[in-house]
């Protein structure tokens, strides 16, 4: 049967006269499609027929079928084409196992139409059914197709299959049970052996397919197979290594022909060029960045209007000579203190290795150094994120000092790593100093950030995250850290509906579809650490109690280990909701950023969460790009993660599709680290959760105050009192809304609570109180005279 799917392969190698690009055009599956040239005149057309498959031994043991005959080989150099016109081409299907028994299916012609011109390579026949089949004839065109060999059934092994024909003449095959090898083509294939056996499929393009024995299928015939050599008018270059540290090229696109005008641009790493002259294949570029590649097209226009596309790599080494500026983290006494959540970027140009140099696996030609100190109580997951450009190794090492034996050592082209109490032996420890060096194969620039999370939330399937159509960056939870795999939470959900043997950590995400037709669900940035190194993912739709496995009953599955993979859900029903559970393989923790088409997220879109210490206060503020029937959010409270207690509540906007912001302040936090979540509830009572902050309060530093009466009338005194430790000294300054010092005063606290009068003489106006203690803690706060 014709297959309708086209696969087009294109080589490029240089055509030396012109030092432009002969292009193969290879249409390497059966079937039919349509060439248009663009912008030339002439063609070389190269054609193969199909294989044919090979016979059936017959009903006794012993019977051997013939092989396949190979498809014909058929060129026609230098064939007059015209720039814009449509030409139709078919590709010949190999022959298959017939539906008796009987001879082998013949493998299908491959042609296409030039003109009043039709290249063709017929198929091969199909071999014979046995007893001692004979071969199949081999197709016919310029050179024809090998003959298959004969069945055997003497010794009960049937024919080897046709081979394709060479270059030079009819192939010839000698009898047995292997193919013959094609030239020009492929080989045939092979022949079953002993009394009972499916021959096998020949090789595209144009390999027949080996005999059978007994009743068994003879092997199918490769498919056919057009290609065009033609020469391309367009190229851009060839890629272009410059000086080190270089920011100025010169590209090098060959010149034009009459008819056809061209303009650069700038694909990939493009902060900062500049093409001087974007219409002239020799155009200057500036502000090139060293230890980045830039991509640039050349995109041609010809007369008729069609397009062709050519690229080019521009690349900035970094090296020495460069710059001889060395990296003021170059040793571990050195490292820079890591602020949590906020990315570092650098390089390790003219760095040079110190005594960790040989801790990791990777030759490295320099390393740099960060630090940073864990609070004391309960420790989050920590995450380690090393991205670099252009490294084929990287090593990152953990010390407790510069002195010390590493703690933890990981290796790979980029390093995304999870760090707790429970997943490694690698524990981060409370209120430990701690030295990350980050070395790498290359002296390019690179990017680091550390995290920290608590325990996750969208381990059950109750808790799915929502996704939509930007790509948000999150993990399956790591097993021992984030989560901890309980059965019982997700008791409805056997293993083998997400596709896996076992559940470890598992990570829910939802969404309804926007629209009847194909959901795309894609993961990219893939990286995987620990366990089984990948995870295995299942699709279920309707809700976590009452659901259909996939869309119809049977698995959706995906598995990856790293890059980029998709999720297509044909035949979605617009409003359904679905739900998409991955689980680590053996416990690991997968990074990825996760998007869609046509998806609607569930059943808000939360763009924010923060947790903010003011005082002995905790601010948490959050807003939504769209709500849907979100009736009200419950802000919940935890001192160890784990079990959840209410705080609060605030009226969700029920359906919105603007951004809408929401506050709520937590005057009387949990000494120690405390963990906040929200929970959203509709107006049906379905619930979902947010991701987990956290926040840090140390004990000494903890003090507040209130004022009132707010707003006040402009001879009325204002009263505020005060909340912290006997004795201690605060600092109470008064600005107006300009920034202009007003009043300020020192106010030693006789017990830990007191209430102080404020007499003023201020004007009507907006202002403000700022008090402080002797350790740096701050609280502000507005108040207003009518």
């Amino acid at each position: 049967m014709m297959k309708q799917i086209l696969l087009f392969i294109f080589i490029f190698f240089t055509f030396s006269i012109y030092a432009q690009i002969t292009t193969t055009v290879t249409a390497s599956t059966s079937g039919v499609g349509v060439w248009t040239p663009c912008g030339i005149t002439s063609a070389t057309i190269i054609c193969h027929g199909a294989g044919g498959s090979g016979g059936i031994g017959g009903a006794s043991n012993g019977n051997a079928g013939g092989g396949g005959g190979g498809g014909a080989y058929t060129v026609n150099n230098g064939i007059t084409v015209v720039s814009g016109t449509s030409y139709n081409y078919t590709v010949g299907a190999g022959g298959t196992c017939p539906a008796s028994i009987t001879n082998g299916i013949a493998g299908g012609a491959t042609n296409i139409i030039i003109g009043s011109t039709t290249v063709t390579a017929n198929g091969g026949a199909g071999g014979a059914v046995g007893p001692n089949g004979a071969g199949g004839v081999g197709g016919t065109g310029t050179f024809s197709g090998g003959n298959g060999a004969a069945g055997v059934g003497a010794t009960g092994n049937a024919g080897g299959g046709g081979e394709a024909a060479s270059s030079t003449g009819a192939g010839n095959l000698a009898v047995g049970s292997l193919g013959g090898t094609g030239t020009a083509g492929a080989d045939g294939g092979a022949g079953s052996v002993g009394n009972f056996g499916a021959g096998t499929n020949g090789v595209a393009p144009g390999g027949g397919g080996g005999g059978s024995t007994k009743n068994f299928c003879g092997g199918n015939g490769g498919d056919g197979q057009i290609t065009i050599l033609y020469t391309n008018p367009s190229y851009a270059g060839a890629n272009q290594t410059l000086a080190n540290c270089a920011t100025t090229a010169t590209l090098a696109a060959t010149a034009l022909p009459a008819g056809w005008s061209g303009n650069w641009s700038c694909v990939s790493n493009c902060a900062g060029i500049s093409i001087t002259t974007p219409t002239s294949p020799t155009s200057g570029v500036t502000g090139l960045s060293p230890g980045y590649t830039a991509l640039l097209q050349w995109v041609t226009t010809y007369s008729s209007g069609c397009t062709i596309t050519t690229t080019v790599n521009i690349t900035s080494p970094l090296g020495s000579p460069c710059s001889t500026v060395v990296p003021t983290n170059n040793a571990c006494a050195s490292a820079i203190p890591l602020t949590l959540g906020t990315q570092v970027s650098g390089t390790t140009l003219n760095s040079t290795n110190d005594i960790y140099a040989g801790a990791g696996s990777c030759t490295n030609v320099g390393n740099v150094w960060y630090s940073f100190t864990t609070p004391s109580g309960t420790q989050p997951c920590y995450t380690l994120q090393e991205e670099w450009v252009n490294s084929t190794c990287n090593d990152m090492i953990i010390t407790t000092g510069c002195s010390a034996s590493s703690i933890g050592v990981n290796t790979s082209p980029n390093i995304y790593n999870d760090y707790s109490s429970t997943e490694n032996s690698t524990a981060f420890l409370p209120s430990t100093t701690y030295y990350i060096s980050l070395g790498s194969t290359t002296q390019g620039p690179f990017t680091f950030i550390l995290s920290a999370k608590s325990t996750a939330v969208n381990d059950q399937c109750s808790g799915a995250q929502a996704i939509g159509t930007t790509p948000v960056q999150t993990d399956n939870a790591a097993a021992g850290c984030e989560y901890t795999y309980v059965a019982a939470q997700d008791a409805n959900v056997a293993p083998a509906t997400l596709c896996a043997s076992s559940l470890e950590n598992v990570s829910w995400f939802g969404f309804t579809a926007s629209s009847t037709g194909t959901v795309t669900i894609t993961l990219s940035n893939i990286l995987c650490n620990n366990g089984g190194g990948g995870f295995q993912t299942g699709l279920i739709t309707g809700s976590c109690s009452t659901y259909t496995i996939g869309t119809t009953g049977a698995a959706v599955c995906i598995a990856a280990a790293s890059g980029t993979v998709t999720y297509s859900i044909p035949g979605a029903t617009a409003g359904k909701t679905y739900l998409i559970g991955m689980d680590g393989n053996a416990g690991s923790d997968c990074h990825f950023s996760i998007s869609g088409t046509n998806v609607s997220p569930l059943p808000i879109e939360l763009t924010m969460f923060n947790a903010n210490l003011n005082g002995s206060s905790v601010d948490l503020s959050w807003a939504t790009a769209t709500e849907i029937n979100n009736d009200y959010f419950t802000v919940e409270r935890s001192a160890d993660g784990v079990n959840f207690e209410s705080i609060g509540f605030v009226k969700g906007a029920g359906n919105s599709v603007k951004e809408v912001y929401y506050y709520l302040q937590d005057r009387k936090p949990l000494i120690g680290i405390s963990y906040y979540r929200l929970k959203q509830t509709d107006f049906d009572k379905k619930e979902s959760y947010s991701v987990i902050q956290s926040i840090s309060i140390d004990a000494k530093n903890t003090f507040d105050f209130m004022l009132f009466p707010n707003p006040s009338d402009k001879n009325e005194d204002i009263r505020l009192v005060f909340n912290g430790k006997e004795n201690d000294v605060l600092n109470l300054s008064i600005t107006d809304i300009t920034g202009k010092l007003l009043s300020e005063k020192n106010i030693k606290l006789s017990a830990s609570s007191q209430e102080v009068n404020l007499k003023h003489h201020f004007d009507a106006g907006i202002y403000f109180v700022k008090v402080s203690n002797k350790d740096g803690k701050i609280i502000n706060q507005k108040f207003i005279i009518q």
